[in-house]
């Protein structure tokens, strides 16, 4: 009995609470449920590539975002580290070009006011970026702002 029923019954296959395909008594399949079927599986993986495609994404940005992070951690922590000694690693024509530079003027704005070559403004800056270890004016200027 049960063999008949097995062979009677109509088997019904649900993806996603859609009906995708059905087996009349006769063990055919319906035509337009195959078709349904093989749309649905189409749009499914296609999701399933976009998902893919989006967790890349989200991992990289995730890696860049780690890394800038980790550079302006180390960079707040040597600003307030360095920032207590910049006076002692600095020459006071260094910390000079600094509060120029904190002020936001230019190279030869400052060669101006000081009176000195634009190479020279140019050696100075050089040589605060590497004793106080930064990569640019703009974090010697947040140290020598936040001494």
């Amino acid at each position: 009995m049960s063999a008949d029923l097995d062979r009677a019954a109509t088997a019904i296959q649900v993806v996603g609470g859609h009906h995708v395909a059905a087996r009349t008594q006769d063990g055919h399949e319906d035509e337009t449920d195959r078709e349904r079927y093989q749309a649905l599986n189409s749009k499914l993986l296609q999701d399933v590539e976009d998902l893919r495609e989006a967790v890349i994404r989200a991992g990289a940005l995730h890696e860049r975002l780690d890394r800038n992070s980790r550079h302006v951690a180390g960079v707040v922590g040597s600003v307030v580290e360095v920032g207590s000694r910049a006076q002692d690693l600095l020459s006071p024509r260094e910390l000079q070009v600094l509060a120029l530079i904190a002020e936001g003027a230019p190279n030869s704005e400052i060669a101006d006011r000081l009176v000195i070559a634009d190479t020279t403004v140019q050696s100075h800056v050089r040589r605060i970026l590497h004793k106080l270890g930064v990569r640019n004016r703009t974090e010697a200027a947040v140290i020598y702002l936040r001494r």
